[in-house]
């Protein structure tokens, strides 16, 4: 994989991991935080390496986490920091920052690009529903705090933990 010279990546467990400890998992246990940060550019091909890096991250994170939920925690995901290239920097260059936090049955998560964020090029009866998205998914937690250092938006997903042996997000490969 090739990194980014500005991408970092990190997951820390609130009990014993310092940021970059990419090998601690301890925190997939149902009453556990565990953390994962990603920042990466504001290019279009972040939306799917930040899919891809946090979809790996809750598999090792919460391997028993049901499926649809992992997932509907990367389409947020993705329709988030999908606005955040798209709008938050005039010049195109800057950082988006990603954060998420596995807690039980919650998956939080945190975007922040630091620009200002511009309105649409043009208007498009096919397209602007991402924050939408994100909000049902998110079963209506979605907030977006604008200031003049940047937008932040934050959300929740559900995530329910799969019992059954064989069934969770890490029975399966993530693309």
């Amino acid at each position: 994989m090739s990194e980014h010279p500005s991408r970092s990546r990190g997951l820390d467990d609130q009990s014993s991991s310092a940021p970059g400890d990419a090998d601690d998992t301890s925190g997939s246990g149902p009453t556990d935080r565990c953390r994962f940060r990603i920042g990466v550019p504001a290019i279009a091909t972040s939306v799917r390496e930040t899919r891809r890096d946090v979809g790996r991250w809750l598999v090792e994170a919460g391997p028993d986490l049901d499926r649809s939920g992992v997932d509907d925690v990367l389409l947020a995901i993705s329709e988030v920091v999908t606005n955040a290239v798209e709008h938050a920097y005039a010049d195109g260059l800057g950082p988006v920052i990603v954060e998420v936090e596995l807690s039980g049955a919650s998956c939080a998560v945190e975007v922040r690009a630091h620009g200002r964020w511009r309105e649409p090029r043009a208007v498009d009866d096919t397209r602007g529903r991402g924050l939408l998205i994100a909000d049902t998914l998110s079963r209506g937690t979605l907030r977006i705090d604008r200031q003049a250092t940047g937008t932040t938006v934050r959300f929740a997903v559900p995530v329910a933990r799969d019992q059954r042996p064989g069934t969770g997000a890490g029975s399966r490969a993530t693309s």
